[in-house]
């Protein structure tokens, strides 16, 4: 068992014993009126099932719908890749109460499934399909089963983000599949991925993808529900995104936490094996999982690798060349800018994040957070706190950032890494100043040494990345 006390940074390891006894004596002090526990019949439908959990969860029960993530997760797999569909009810006969035959999906329509070659077909019996199309163009497929005394509705709705088309970004996807739904297992043609792609490029996204490097080190965080590593999906997916996608370049995000900590060995493979324009690195020192982030050995080694490549960096930019390093390249840009930050990133100014009930966060990383919002998608923006938050921030004085050197350049770093340290997002990171002034250091002193000579590397690849909205 895992445990994570209100405060605390991220999910521990603990004993059974402690586990039974706090819960035990927890649990023995609630009304009897106000607990219960409830049950589910094996013989019942995935329907049934599926209502059942969501009105649990309306109620305030923590439970989780494991059972269709242990049970039929690998039913599903074995379906998809023997039969081509990845169906677990299956609807018998096809035959409307008009007469003709109307054709339905392959996902509703009867299978038998035959052991061997030597076993006869399964004949099946049942009511007959009846198939409607409303006048708004829904088609209404009703089949009767009477194994259990309940009604049970599915709707298929064509608003997945491979066919929101000239709507994409409207929200659409995420309302239906995650919100309603719970998730979409419906997988993208290659087709209907290079529509999507190329809708992208039309309209000139800022495209950057998640991943981590090599299958080795990708795969030791990017796993599915299942356990699997998502390596090689994320790469085929990027590789068809890199062939298409010409309006703007592409660049690859990594994640680094403990054990994912190769800086040159990730960039090398991301930049010059499958091809991303730039590469980016976000170390992680606060997630929810503890285990995940990085101690302050591997932050040190992480910051040692950002100045073994930006070596690299500087060799190829005095001979004029690009090699792609995001994190170096944006430090020479606020460099050559003269950017001063007054705020660590856009966070309270430029974004706001929405959590499951509509309430207004600093950013992603505070939804589910003790932080007090900012008010509700539905009332709006609390602007009176949400400006003293970012005054109260952007005063230096009695912080460590008031005599800093490179306060101007670090604003004393993400409001999340000094919530989840310090328990207060108006402290400075603390935790990593001297990493952080080391790197910048570094990068100030390649700067002089670039613009005394190579000065022409600043025209040719620092100032574009202003038209791509660096």
């Amino acid at each position: 068992p895992m445990r994570r006390r209100r405060g605390e940074k991220g999910f521990s390891r603990v004993g059974w014993q402690e586990l039974w006894s706090d819960v035990g004596k927890r649990w023995a002090g609630y009304d009897p009126a106000r607990t219960f526990l409830y049950l589910t019949s094996r013989g019942i439908t995935n329907e049934v099932y599926y209502v059942a959990q969501k009105v649990m969860r309306f109620l305030g029960s923590p439970n989780v719908d494991n059972s269709a993530r242990l049970c039929h997760s690998p039913s599903t797999a074995g379906l998809k890749s023997t039969l081509g569909v990845a169906a677990t009810t299956l609807w018998s006969g096809c035959t409307t109460t008009d007469g003709p035959e109307t054709p339905v999906p392959a996902e509703v329509t009867d299978f038998a499934i035959v052991p061997s070659a030597d076993t006869p077909p399964v004949e099946r019996t049942g009511s007959p399909v009846i198939v409607r199309e409303l006048e708004n163009g829904l088609t209404m497929i009703v089949k009767e089963n009477h194994v259990a005394p309940v009604a049970a509705f599915r709707i298929y709705v064509r608003a997945g983000s491979m066919y929101e088309q000239e709507w994409m970004g409207m929200g659409l996807t995420h309302v239906l599949e995650h919100l309603l739904a719970g998730g979409s297992t419906v997988t993208r043609t290659e087709v209907q991925s290079e529509e999507i792609i190329d809708l992208l490029d039309a309209n000139r996204f800022g495209l950057t993808v998640s991943i981590d490097g090599p299958r080795r080190l990708h795969d030791l965080r990017r796993r599915t529900v299942g356990g699997k590593g998502t390596y090689d999906t994320v790469v085929a997916k990027s590789r068809l995104l890199l062939s298409r996608y010409r309006s703007r370049p592409v660049g690859a995000r990594v994640t680094l936490t403990a054990g994912v900590t190769e800086v040159e060995a990730i960039w090398r493979h991301l930049k010059q094996e499958i091809g991303f324009f730039e590469v980016g690195f976000s170390p992680v020192t606060s997630g929810e999982m503890d285990e995940f982030n990085l101690g302050s050995e591997d932050l040190a080694r992480v910051f040692a690798g950002m100045k073994a490549l930006g070596g690299i960096y500087r060799e190829a930019a005095l001979r004029g060349e690009n090699i792609g390093f995001s994190n170096l390249h944006q430090l020479l840009q606020d460099l050559t800018e003269g950017r001063s930050k007054a705020l660590p990133c856009g966070a309270g100014v430029g974004m706001l994040a929405v959590d499951h009930e509509g309430g207004l966060n600093l950013c992603h990383r505070f939804t589910g957070s003790e932080l007090p919002t900012f008010g509700t998608v539905s009332s709006g923006i609390d602007r009176e706190p949400l400006a003293e938050f970012v005054a109260q921030r952007a005063e230096r004085a009695g912080k460590g950032c008031e005599t800093c050197r490179i306060r101007n350049l670090c604003a004393g770093g993400c409001y999340h890494e000094s919530y989840a340290h310090f328990g207060d997002p108006q402290s400075p990171t603390y935790h990593y100043c001297d990493l952080m002034r080391d790197w910048v250091d570094f990068g100030i002193g390649l700067y002089a040494e670039l613009m005394a000579d190579a000065p022409q590397f600043f025209d040719t690849h620092i100032a574009p990345r202003r038209a791509w909205g660096k």
